[in-house]
């Protein structure tokens, strides 16, 4: 692309440059009503781009914008060049701070945060905050409308009748929208993620620039001057905890919206004794007495585990997929149906007393990759990855049937199977697909013969392909816990917070539950929290009203597997290790991980062997 700038559009006379870039010319100009204007030339590479970004502007300059956005008076392109041209209001004269005079074309220099604080040195606690209240409001307004500025620096904020604006509109998009000048140096997060966390982390940035006259290179350290302020005890502290928050490196800690940001900026100004060095040393005290207490407590097991080896000396089978839904505690047996090329459809069924086996094989059936069970008529289900194809089983004959069923085809309906006790169907969450990564349900109708998208009332857990999920008491709630995906949606998207799984996926240690009566979900710890390696298998005890995580041998150890125990409802707590009585010795894998309903127990069926597992509480 040629350096040469573009010609004006038709009316408009250009009188001095102001400022330049590859592909993008700042004019001082004259509009074809003969007034006074900041007239912006940009070049696109391609089209399509071109287009892009005067819809972006058309959808800017359509809307009510807030005092702290800069005005775009009119814009247009000239697809013979390329060019996007903006016409927007004039900025003060930096040297008079008063709005532009005619008489001083050539010394005229627009007036930016950047120069004012280069010429009259930092501003004040409350100028500060005033300033990222305007600039705040002004992001909010671009984030609600679905667009990052991308490019939040001082250089790009304007005075205008003496007022911040937020100007420089050549790098807006949406996140998924390619730009030109993707953000400067030293204003940009580390996660790069074009996103309304990465505008915040600018702001903050420019901010803390405005407020101690350092280079944003120089975040966070504070000179004397900011410090020893009369303003200091009262407000300073505020502001320098909220730019702490919301120029952090690290996203997951970072104030994320623009509208948080203001709110964190109107608590700066309500004012705050800050504690003395005096009443915070007898604080910290009586605090670490407190905290140091509470950890003692957190950290005790509150249950103990007896471990015992049943007959079986090995437990595997080559088409084994048994599961807790698959369990009917009445006639204490546990189901498995499964598939692959060789066998077709398989079908076994194991008792839980004598361990005897039943065993029977379909050939010309679906594969069913996943089943679960109707715990009223003991039907199984079982369903077929991508195309949703289904079989019932009835396990007492065992009989097979094969219903009508209008096939999904869609290659992210590979997640677990649930049972939905209200509308007494089979569903399926969808999980990672070829062109992304999901978090999906469909129920299907048997009269219909449909997979029927289910619409959650809420907020639900990150796109990602579901590991374990299991039943609560009642089968209303489900559980799920672990799995692989990114905090994007996009499939192999790297996320810093999420440990590396196969070196390419992230392995998730949080745990929801899902209230099939509501369709909400509900977090009962995040990513990030707990983390521990070889956790294989979990399963709701209904007896003890808590979650047991089973943690297999590491395979460079000796010792036995672990139990982790997290009590439903101790929302903010984590799973506590489960004090070992007795162990098993070392358990590489296990099949089946199944919760007694009536007896604090648990069956750990494994390669080593099957277990019982009392537990009692501490």
């Amino acid at each position: 692309m040629t350096s040469t700038p573009p010609q004006a559009p038709d009316g408009y006379r250009l009188v001095r440059e102001l400022a330049s870039r590859p592909r993008s010319w700042v004019y001082l100009a004259i509009n074809p009503s003969g007034r006074w204007c900041c007239l912006k030339l940009q070049q696109a590479v391609q089209p399509e781009v071109l287009s892009g970004l005067q819809t972006l502007r058309f959808r800017i300059s359509g809307m009510e914008r807030p005092p702290g956005l800069i005005a775009l008076t009119s814009t247009g392109v000239d697809m013979a060049s390329g060019t996007l041209w903006e016409d927007m209001p004039l900025a003060d004269d930096a040297e008079l701070e008063r709005p532009f005079d005619p008489n001083r074309v050539d010394q005229y220099v627009p007036s930016t945060l950047a120069l004012r604080v280069a010429m009259q040195g930092p501003s004040t606690t409350s100028e500060v905050v005033d300033l990222g209240r305007n600039l705040a409001g002004a992001l909010a307004f671009l984030h609600r409308a679905g667009l990052q500025h991308r490019d939040v620096k001082p250089a790009n904020v304007l005075f205008m009748g003496g007022r911040p604006v937020l100007g420089d509109l050549g790098s807006l998009g949406n996140g998924d929208q390619d730009v030109q000048f993707p953000g400067t140096e030293g204003y940009m997060p580390p996660d790069g993620a074009a996103s309304p966390a990465m505008d915040v982390f600018a702001l903050g940035r420019s901010l803390y620039e405005c407020w101690t006259g350092n280079d944003r290179f120089q975040f966070p350290s504070l000179p004397r001057a900011v410090v020893e302020a009369k303003d200091w005890d009262r407000f300073g502290w505020r502001l320098n905890k909220v730019l702490l928050r919301a120029s952090d490196p690290r996203h997951t800690h970072r104030i994320s919206t623009a509208e948080a940001l203001l709110e964190h900026l109107d608590w700066v100004m309500r004012g705050g004794r800050r504690w003395s060095r005096r009443d915070m040393i007898r604080g910290g005290v009586a605090l670490g007495v407190m905290a140091g207490a509470a950890y003692v407590w957190r950290s005790l097991p509150r249950y103990r585990a007896v471990w015992e080896r049943l007959p079986p000396e090995r437990f595997g089978m080559e088409t084994w997929i048994g599961s807790p839904q698959l369990c009917d505690w009445k006639r204490r047996r546990v189901h498995s149906l499964a598939a692959n090329d060789r066998i077709g459809l398989a079908f076994i069924s194991v008792s839980l007393d004598s361990w005897e086996r039943t065993s029977l094989e379909w050939t010309g059936y679906p594969k069913a990759g996943v089943a679960v069970r109707d715990p009223i008529s003991g039907t199984l289900f079982g369903v077929e990855s991508f195309t949703g194809d289904l079989v019932r089983v009835n396990p007492e004959g065992p009989t097979l049937d094969h219903p009508e069923v209008q096939l999904v085809n869609d290659l992210r309906f590979t997640g677990p199977c649930y049972w939905n006790p209200h509308q007494r169907r089979v569903g399926r969450f969808e999980g990672y697909g070829n062109m992304g990564v999901s978090l999906g349900r469909r129920e299907w109708n048997p009269i219909s013969g449909q997979w029927l998208r289910v619409t959650d009332a809420d907020v639900v857990p990150m796109p990602r392909a579901s590991n374990q999920v299991f039943p609560g008491r009642d089968w209303n709630h489900w559980y799920l816990f672990g799995g692989s995906g990114s905090l994007t949606g996009k499939q192999g998207q790297r996320d810093p917070d999420l440990g590396a799984f196969n070196g390419s996926w992230h392995a998730l240690d949080d745990l929801w539950v899902l209230d099939l009566g509501t369709n909400r979900w509900h977090e009962c710890f995040p990513v990030g929290r707990w983390s521990q390696p070889r956790i294989s298998r979990a399963v709701y005890h209904p007896v003890l009203d808590c979650v047991v995580f089973l943690q297999l041998t590491p395979t460079d150890s000796s010792r036995g597997p672990s139990l982790w125990a997290w009590d439903c409802g101790a929302t903010g707590e984590l799973p506590r290790r489960v004090f070992q009585v007795s162990g098993p010795g070392p358990v590489f894998s296990c099949w089946t991980f199944l919760a007694e309903p009536e007896r604090p127990e648990l069956i750990a069926m494994t390669n080593e062997g099957v277990f019982r597992v009392t537990l009692h509480r501490v």
